[in-house]
């Protein structure tokens, strides 16, 4: 009998070993890292980078911190990001929608519908592209029918800017304050009453080099043609908005 229960013991322990092994091999696959560190985006589908050093892990999360590149540890937990999660998160999905507007055939235009809820339409705007992104970042207390405005006279949640204050977001009025993860608002425009408003918005994702800074835009039939983030100036600059995490 004392034999037996050795050796049943001894199975037992064995069959433990093997069913950790296996959690293990599902936890590395399951976060696509074969490698210690894992570098990738939260939402865009782009490659993936494998690194055993965290240091080389942070440079190239670095490299690419305009597409929303993290690094991840083996177990799928963030562990370093450029800026900050909701950053990567806003600018990952800033990447996923233009790269899906660009190859599913969307077209410039009054969406009937905010595309982030139904995108049926195949219709985006500079706008609507910005509300888009943030929604899949996780603001989705937005408008259903035609989403937001970049400027609404009535000043009701359609319109960007009484949104952007209603979500308690930080105002940016200084064009050298701009941050990544920031939607800024340009082209200065008079309304028939008077009043000045931007005619132009788009996704802010950090300086490139020179003059030259990263962003994600939807505000033409070219632009949502072509493959994104863009690279250029930054001009008639209005303000922008700084999204914030919910408290």
């Amino acid at each position: 009998m004392k034999a037996k229960s050795k050796k049943s013991m001894a199975v037992q322990t064995i069959l433990r070993i093997i069913a950790l092994g296996v959690i293990f091999v599902m936890v590395s696959f399951g976060t696509g890292c074969s490698g210690k560190y894992c570098v990738k985006t939260a939402q865009a589908e782009m490659d993936a980078y494998y690194f055993d050093n965290i240091d080389e892990a942070k440079a190239c999360a670095d490299k690419f911190a305009h597409y929303g590149y993290q690094v991840y540890n083996s177990f799928g937990k963030v562990v370093y990001t450029t800026y900050s999660e909701l950053v990567a998160d806003i600018l990952s999905a800033g990447k996923k929608i233009t790269d899906f507007v660009r190859e599913s055939g969307f077209k410039y235009g009054h969406a009937p519908m905010n595309p982030a809820m139904d995108c049926e339409a195949k219709i985006v705007s500079c706008d609507r592209f910005v509300g888009w992104a943030l929604y899949e970042a996780g603001f989705t207390d937005q408008p259903e029918e035609n989403g937001i405005y970049v400027f609404d006279a009535r000043r009701n949640d359609h319109d960007f800017e009484t949104w952007s204050e209603k979500q308690n977001f930080i105002r940016i009025d200084n064009v050298e304050d701009l941050q990544a993860g920031d939607y800024v608002f340009v082209n200065p425009t008079k309304s028939v009453t008077g009043v000045m408003y931007p005619a132009h918005t788009f996704l802010y994702a950090g300086h490139d080099s020179g003059a030259n800074h990263f962003r994600y835009d939807c505000g033409s039939d070219h632009r949502i043609q072509s493959v994104q983030p863009s690279s250029e100036p930054i001009n008639n600059f209005m303000f922008a908005y700084r999204p914030v995490t919910p408290k």
